[in-house]
Parts: structure tokens; sequence; C-alpha cells
């Protein structure tokens, strides 16, 4: 904090910088174990067609996008792909699934 005229203290740049990290931290983290508790549950991602479930779909969609980028913690990445694997493959979000002789021709 620095030393203004009067007496009042302001904020230094760097401590914002340092609140808004831990800030989007703990929301990406509410945001994890939210989308945990849905896979828990559910076996599978949110549904796009539901309204109340969009907000994790559209986190997860982000996280995905920012791990292309690369731009993703490596610690978060990790996390997100190991509650990735925690799926079940038998939802298919509506698609048909291929078949044993369809992938093989």
């Amino acid at each position: 904090m620095r030393q203004k005229k009067g007496g009042l203290q302001t904020p230094n740049h760097m401590d914002n910088i340092i609140m808004k990290i831990s800030k989007n931290d703990e929301k990406w983290m509410a945001n994890y174990e939210a989308l945990k508790a849905y896979i828990d549950e559910h076996h599978h991602l949110p549904d796009k067609h539901k309204v109340e479930n969009r907000g994790l779909l559209n986190f997860s969609k982000y996280t995905r996008k920012k791990i292309k980028e690369g731009t993703l913690d490596e610690e978060k990445r990790v996390m997100f792909e190991e509650l990735l694997a925690t799926r079940s493959n038998e939802y298919t979000g509506g698609r048909k699934r291929k078949s044993d002789n369809e992938e093989n021709k």
C-alpha cells in the first residue's frame, strides 16, 4: 500500500492484480466443484438443451478452449482432464453411437 497525502492509503497496482487472480481462481474452483458434482451424479457433461445447466456447460467449453490455446495453468489442466476421464462413455448427448461394424468399414 502506498501512502497518499492526508494519511489515506491506496492499494498498490500489484495488490489489485493479486486480488483479481485469487478471485478468478476462487471462481474457477467453484465452477470446477459444481461441474464435478454434476458429473458424479449424472456421469456426463451438462446437456446444452437444459437452461439450468448452461453455466456449467459454458465453463467446460471455456476451459477446453483455454487448454487448446495452452493458456490454462498446468495444475488446472490436469485437474480438468482427470475430471473428464471420470465421465461415462455411454451418454452420447442424443447422437447415435457408431456400432463396431460401422467403425471397421
